[in-house]
């Protein structure tokens, strides 16, 4: 699935398509062969309308909202900091970390090295492996199933990360009285944007190339999880020419099928991706 998304973003930005691999390597060409031979995309890659593609619309992958530590500050509301809880999951000694607001901390990426915090608030889901974490009371670390590592508040602030368990200050993490969740004289909270930056991991992306009677757009979904897009239409570079919609049909690249089309009056492109996949489309007015 990640092959796909890679040639289709090479197709989708009108890049040069050179590959350098050894055909006699059967075990190398085959979970390949389908996508670096698919006429469609090859298509959308030599065809030209004037630009190459471009980034045209992110979003955040499921995510309610991001931790930031930052100075304690209770009684500002908009920091998020108080309302913190630790939820028992269906298997023993295991919890989830229930954030201010509503959702619960997710792994969602690899974090350290990387620069990526690989960590989000996402919806709560008791069976979801990504929110699974243990707590030590002695050791005051909150370590995730998924990958052992400690949630670790970096170099002061205000990023929360996934980080190999120290037993340092920056991991000690503990829920006080007031509900607030305390490490490293910090108060963990729940803001809008990812104080990590945006990262690999948590943005989704839609891409698209304008053609000359049509729009090629690539969605990648970086996540390991399925997620659902919403794609303005008003954000894809259609020509002059085909400002009055009546309606767009939708062709699947990938699967070299047509799909259902999109009737006019609808002002967002729907579309299910799969985990660490991409859907391919090209939408053409009618």
């Amino acid at each position: 699935m990640r092959n796909r998304a890679h040639f289709g973003a090479w197709c989708v930005v009108s890049a040069p398509l050179i590959l350098g691999l050894d055909i006699t390597q059967q075990a190398l060409l085959e979970p390949i062969i389908d996508v670096i031979t698919n006429h469609e995309a090859i298509a959308v890659n030599q065809e030209w309308a004037g630009h190459p593609g471009a980034l045209v619309w992110s979003g955040h992958g499921g995510a309610l909202g991001y931790p930031a530590a930052r100075k304690c500050n209770t009684v500002n509301p908009a920091l998020h900091q108080v309302g913190w809880a630790l939820v028992s999951r269906p298997t023993a000694g295991e919890v989830m970390l229930q954030a201010p607001g509503g959702g619960c901390l997710t792994v969602q990426g690899a974090g350290y090295p990387g620069g990526a915090g690989g960590l989000v608030i996402a919806r709560c889901n008791s069976s979801y492996a990504a929110q699974g974490f243990k707590y030590d009371e002695a050791t005051k670390q909150i370590s995730s199933v998924s990958n052992g590592r400690c949630v670790d508040i970096h170099s002061g602030g205000p990023i929360l990360w996934m980080y190999g368990c120290s037993a340092g200050p920056n991991d000690k993490l503990t829920i006080a009285a007031n509900k607030t969740l305390e490490g490293a004289g910090l108060c963990v909270g729940v803001e809008q944007d990812d104080p990590a930056g945006a990262t690999y991991q948590s943005a989704l992306q839609a891409w698209a190339k304008p053609l000359n009677s049509s729009v090629a757009v690539l969605l990648i979904n970086p996540d390991t999880v399925s997620h659902d897009f919403s794609v303005p239409l008003s954000v894809l570079p259609f020509s002059e020419t085909c400002t009055d919609l009546t309606g767009l049909a939708v062709r699947d690249i990938w699967e070299h099928t047509n799909l259902t089309s999109i009737p006019s009056g609808v002002s967002m492109l729907n579309v299910t991706v799969g985990p660490m996949d991409s859907a391919f489309l090209k939408l053409t007015p009618t």
